[in-house]
């Protein structure tokens, strides 16, 4: 994901967006959110994998965003977290 990001970027701007806390965050968020599709991919339940990426960016990043602004921008940049609704269509309590 990050030598993507690099190619894109090239390697002086990608390097400059490590920099600063909200441009470093930008860049982090596709990485985070390709580990949560391969833990879903993996049969992890959903809840577990929405924990665990929210306190693996929270070891990361606490020193330079609040937590709150983690969690935000996790669930904002990964759709696969949200709450699925043919999960409760499957149970029966769906629509």
């Amino acid at each position: 994901m990050h030598v993507a990001e690099c190619r894109n970027l090239g390697p002086l701007r990608y390097r400059w967006n490590t920099l600063f806390a909200k441009s470093n965050l930008a860049l982090e968020v596709p990485a985070y959110c390709a580990s949560v599709r391969v833990r879903l991919k993996a049969g992890w339940q959903l809840s577990t994998v929405r924990s665990t990426v929210v306190e693996d960016m929270q070891a990361a990043m606490s020193d330079q965003l609040d937590s709150a602004t983690l969690a935000q921008a996790i669930a904002m940049g990964c759709p696969e977290l949200q709450l699925k609704q043919d999960h409760a269509d499957k149970s029966g309590k769906g629509g």
